[in-house]
């Protein structure tokens, strides 16, 4: 999937950040949720320019699916510190210049 995205971006590295789901005690993972976290978590091993972003701590808007607001308003800040972290890596691989697309 990545591949074809930055195929099809023509953009050979551009970074790419994986969330991960939400998880709730009240709702716990059946194995093929599990299989797909455990997926997104190699994701930076295995594919180059890429990051994980847990979703640990964040709550649910009550319907044990989706986040709630502040939640989401956290998640973005993890992105946001994921894609720092990406492109200061890109960077200093690159000498310092402009990181990669």
């Amino acid at each position: 999937m990545v591949s074809r995205f930055r195929r099809e971006l023509k953009a050979p590295r551009v970074p790419f950040l994986a969330g991960q789901m939400g998880r709730w005690p009240e709702r716990p993972w059946n194995a093929a949720k599990e299989k797909v976290d455990a997926a997104h978590r190699r994701l930076p091993e295995a594919v180059d320019h890429t990051g994980f972003v847990s979703a640990r701590g964040l709550k649910h808007k009550g319907d044990k699916v989706h986040f709630d607001s502040g939640s989401y308003r956290e998640l973005g800040r993890r992105f946001a510190a994921g894609y720092r972290k990406l492109v200061a890596a890109a960077t200093s691989s690159n000498g310092g210049h402009d990181a990669p697309t």
